[in-house]
């Protein structure tokens, strides 16, 4: 298992952040867009595997958390002490 630095996991992040929402889901409508809805049948006919590109991103974006949250520094002290 990796551990990143704490400010590499952060721009992790903002960047899969942005490459789920604007970024993935402008790209996979400029490539390949989607008709306006009528029904299921007219969807299924024009879904290209494209047009799952912003979820995959979510998973990447996920990762990233887990490397954010893996390079957060530990606490001096229990959390049950504190209070």
């Amino acid at each position: 298992m990796l551990i990143f630095d704490l400010s590499f996991s952060a721009m992790l992040v903002i960047v899969r952040t942005l490459l789920l929402g604007p970024v993935g889901s402008r790209a996979a409508q400029a490539i390949s867009p989607q008709p306006a809805w009528v029904d299921a049948d007219v969807f299924i006919r024009n879904y290209r595997p494209i047009q799952a590109l912003p979820f995959y991103f979510g998973l990447l974006l996920l990762s990233g958390f887990k490397g954010f949250f893996s390079s957060l520094p530990k606490p001096e002290a229990d959390i049950e002490a504190v209070s």
